[in-house]
């Protein structure tokens, strides 16, 4: 899944627990079937199969331990949405390493056309200003069981 962004959730919006800071909100762009043969075999497999590889190393640990404010969601088209809620402490932590680049197949980009690999920018920070008239503050989102 690609990191769309992560924002820092304004007080009066904030209707979870007074830690929770930030939202992280990850899409996924496939729209693959849910279980490919071998796939979980290959990541449960991991030290053998992976080697040294840091990126693959963290995505296998991600697997072993989803985040507990995780929330995926499918859309009317089948793209999948992640959306995590995170602490300050959580934020402020180190980012997970980049895949490395040498593992992807020649072919790739034109199979895919985009990856991210084209785009393994620094990121980039900006401020949002709220709103406190808005209708919408403070009311929970209704969210949906993964």
């Amino acid at each position: 899944m690609a990191h769309i962004f992560t924002i820092k959730i304004p007080t009066e919006y904030n209707v979870r627990s007074s830690k929770t800071e930030y939202l992280s909100v990850f899409k996924s762009d496939d729209f693959e079937e849910d279980s490919i043969e071998g796939v979980n075999k290959f990541l449960q497999e991991g030290d053998i199969a992976l080697g040294d590889d840091l990126f693959w190393r963290e995505l296998i640990d991600y697997l072993n331990n989803i985040h507990h404010s995780e929330i995926y969601q499918e859309d009317d088209i089948g793209s999948g949405w992640c959306f995590i809620y995170i602490t300050e402490e959580e934020f402020s932590e180190k980012q997970c390493e980049l895949p490395n680049k040498d593992c992807l197949p020649l072919d790739y980009n034109l199979m895919h056309e985009t990856n991210c690999f084209l785009s393994d920018q620094p990121a980039k920070y900006f401020n949002l200003e709220s709103h406190t008239e808005d209708p919408n503050t403070g009311i929970k989102p209704k969210e949906y069981p993964h």
